[in-house]
């Protein structure tokens, strides 16, 4: 019984990939700012679109963001040890009234914090 649970442990580890880079954005909206979506979208250090635009939530709703919000993105292998540039665009009736960027280097295996505070304004 015991060598049948080591074997199917063994066989359960063997079957366990590599976990994906990770990238989680912590967006940091400032204060009294009205905000109903992030729209946020990456690009590699030479421009070349990385992922994106993603707006989140999906959809608007009638409650508004405030404060620090979080946005995990899975990565892929072919990013792993890259520079990731982030932009991050604050909406409210789809006008972009803030903005903030950051940059971070996907680190494979592991989930990478990267910190964009938001400014008010448009472009």
């Amino acid at each position: 019984m015991r060598r049948a649970a080591a074997a199917l442990t063994a066989l359960l580890v063997a079957g366990c990939g590599p976990e994906p880079a990770a990238l989680l954005l912590r967006v940091r909206l400032p204060a009294g700012l009205a905000v109903e979506q992030l729209r946020a979208e990456a690009t590699g250090l030479g421009g070349e679109p990385l992922f994106g635009p993603l707006l989140r939530p999906e959809q608007p709703g009638a409650s508004r963001l405030s404060g620090d919000q979080t946005l995990r993105v899975l990565l892929p292998e072919a990013l792993e040890g890259s520079t990731v540039r982030v932009v991050v665009e604050a909406l409210d009736g789809g006008r972009v009234v803030g903005r903030g960027e950051g940059a971070a280097v996907a680190a494979s295996g592991s989930e990478t914090e990267l910190l964009v505070a938001v400014v008010a304004g448009g472009p």
